[in-house]
């Protein structure tokens, strides 16, 4: 049996795979789609320890959840580093052999040898390389292609099972997702996360996986793809995409900040993700740090952003040791962890101050982002008008385009709506779709 996946089940399989191929000895562990992890460190290969907390903390809940999307059982090891190392191939005619004919029974994805906690929902995105060789089934959703891809454009599973590959699947989706939402899956494709395969916007995202793509390798793949549908849209997100981004808040910020002012986006261009800051030579004695890494710089600048999300302080750590202690008073040990929850909470802080004052230090502006900036009407357009001030300043580019898009109350609107689109807990997990808009101002 043979049959080639794309696009939406390509999709759920990839974040499948990711999730299953974290380092689960390492200290990642799966956090909800807003929060950031804590310090920065040299690469994705080297963060500390993520502290696991369930989207429900966003719903107004404080309950957290150490639940590692690595550990799931029933995911051959194969398939952990599937992007690293297996084959790549052409397409081939889908064939329901030794069966005659396709039947639902047949799109079970265990017949092919792989064996998930959750499977890809029917219909399954399926493609095939003539019109003539489409499957009559409710159960698939076929593509054709008959040309025009570049060679070894899919993923060979095993077992008679390929999938789109990371470049390819880029591509395929570029019409299907918003701007905002194209570009954020592209940070992800080329960055150290990955989202929930079921719950993309609300389900909880693994850190610490490897990338499974670059801007580089999708641009070649792109621009070697022939007339191919979603070609041109991806090609208009590359103008935007980074690597290294290491969390889906860092990169639905950084695709507002890059996007066009058309795309409901800030218009400053493409940024750079995760920089390491050496400090200056003149003041490295006296740095914390021999150096810091700011999660958004804005290209050709040095202005940048760090978000700093719901769990970025635990909070949460010193109510539950005070708690303890009010229930067992004359006992040492509740009283010794409450001690040590405030002085991890005071060391984070003053860790926090001092990496501020080392990247100013360093000639950067770097504006920190907190959860309620993304949540309430209009935080982020209000942190932005002073992003934007202090590049106008520094550069010397003329952004009063900017400026006066971030003044027209339609445009917040619906950018405001891009951006709880694709943040859990704001009561729709649908990608609003904004080409349905009318346009707020001649740009």
């Amino acid at each position: 049996m043979k049959l080639t996946v794309n696009k939406e089940t390509a999709l759920f399989l990839t974040r499948t795979f990711r999730a299953a191929g974290a380092p689960a000895q390492s200290g990642f562990r799966a956090a909800s789609a807003t929060e950031q992890p804590g310090l920065h460190a040299a690469s994705a290969s080297e963060q500390p320890d993520f502290q696991a907390v369930g989207a429900s903390e966003h719903r107004g809940a404080a309950a957290a959840s150490a639940t590692h999307r690595t550990a799931t059982a029933g995911i051959p090891s194969a398939y952990r580093a599937i992007f690293e190392n297996a084959p790549r191939r052409d397409l081939e005619a889908p064939d329901p052999s030794p069966r005659k004919r396709w039947s639902k029974g047949l799109f079970d994805l265990s017949r092919f040898g792989i064996d998930l906690p959750e499977m890809p929902p029917l219909p399954l995105s399926v493609c095939v390389p003539r019109q003539d060789l489409r499957i009559a089934s409710s159960s698939v959703k076929s593509t054709v292609y008959d040309g025009g891809l570049p060679p070894r454009a899919f993923i060979d599973l095993g077992g008679g099972l390929a999938m789109s590959s990371p470049e390819l699947l880029f591509m395929e989706l570029a019409n299907q997702m918003t701007p905002i939402e194209h570009l954020a899956f592209g940070f992800e494709l080329c960055g150290a996360f990955t989202r929930d395969a079921s719950d993309p916007i609300g389900g909880p995202s693994t850190f610490g996986v490897t990338p499974v793509t670059s801007v580089e390798k999708i641009k070649r793949f792109v621009d070697a793809s022939k007339h191919v549908k979603g070609r041109t849209a991806a090609q208009r997100t590359l103008r935007y995409l980074s690597d290294n981004a290491w969390s889906p808040t860092e990169s639905i910020i950084a695709a507002a900040i890059s996007l066009p002012l058309e795309d409901y986006g800030y218009g400053l261009g493409s940024c750079t993700l995760n920089p390491r800051v050496e400090a200056p030579a003149n003041v490295a004695r006296a740095a914390a740090k021999p150096s810091r890494m700011p999660d958004i710089m804005i290209g050709g600048t040095k202005v940048g952003i760090n978000y700093d999300g719901a769990v970025h302080l635990d909070l949460g750590s010193i109510v539950n040791a005070a708690s303890e202690v009010g229930r067992n008073p004359e006992q040492a040990r509740p009283e010794a962890a409450l001690n040590a929850a405030v002085r991890d909470v005071r060391a984070k802080v003053v860790d926090d101050i001092r990496r501020n004052r080392e990247l100013a230090a360093a000639g950067l502006t770097v504006f920190p982002v907190v959860k309620e900036d993304l949540y309430e009407r209009g935080g982020l357009d209000r942190v932005m008008m002073q992003v934007v001030d202090a590049v106008a300043r520094q550069t010397n580019r003329d952004l009063s385009r900017v400026q006066e898009a971030l003044q027209h109350g339609f445009a917040a609107k619906e950018r405001q709506r891009a951006l709880l689109s694709l943040l859990p807990g704001t009561g729709s997990d649908e990608i609003y779709d904004l080409s349905t808009t009318e346009a707020f101002i001649s740009f």
